[in-house]
């Protein structure tokens, strides 16, 4: 087993167009989205964390108030475009970590135990790419090793990072996970309610 230093790119600038309100500052069981998030990240075994923020970031820092992660802002967030955020993330990493999870803002869903899994996978296999997959699709996070950074650093758009993961589908170890909620993001008001009933149905 080989030493994975792993940090997370906690992606959080995004303006919540379809959603049509500040989708990560929206109540999440006691808590916002973000919050929730930020909450899950802090307890992993992550040697670094950064977020990336733009839109509605002042009240976004507001939620990360004791939270140990270094903060950088996408000046071009109002573009839509994921991947100079994901740029962003990557150049913000210390020299000494060299995996990264990619984690989306609005999965609140988000495990803990997949991340530990995925942390614990990336010090086995020499796979550059490790992806959670439910039923034969791929989920979130995505852990990107650094021998690909630099590749990822020197796309531009339209070409985002999926081109990269797909470019090196042969350099992917797949995570196979009963978890459906790898899949679950709450792009829109009807993705959220979905899932908020859907947590709520298991809880009750």
């Amino acid at each position: 087993m080989s030493k994975v230093s792993c940090g997370a790119i906690l992606l959080a600038a995004g303006m919540s167009r379809r959603m049509g309100t500040p989708k990560l500052l929206l109540p999440w069981h006691g808590r916002t989205i973000i919050k929730t998030i930020v909450t899950i990240l802090e307890q992993a075994q992550l040697v670094e964390k950064v977020i990336v923020l733009g839109s509605h970031r002042r009240q976004i820092q507001d939620e990360l108030v004791g939270a140990n992660f270094k903060q950088i802002i996408n000046p071009k967030y109002r573009d839509g475009d994921m991947l100079k955020s994901i740029q962003y993330g990557i150049r913000a990493l210390d020299e000494s970590t060299n995996a990264a999870l990619i984690i989306l803002g609005d999965q609140p869903t988000l495990s803990s135990d997949i991340i530990s899994l995925e942390i614990e996978l990336a010090g086995v296999t020499e796979k550059n790419i490790i992806i959670p997959s439910y039923q034969m699709k791929r989920g979130h996070p995505w852990l990107i090793k650094r021998p690909l950074w630099q590749e990822i650093l020197e796309l531009r758009s339209p070409y985002t990072l999926r081109d990269v993961i797909n470019r090196h589908d042969n350099d992917i170890h797949y995570l196979i996970t009963d978890d459906p909620h790898v899949l679950r993001d709450v792009d829109t008001p009807e993705a959220y309610q979905s899932l908020l009933d859907e947590i709520q149905g298991t809880d009750s």
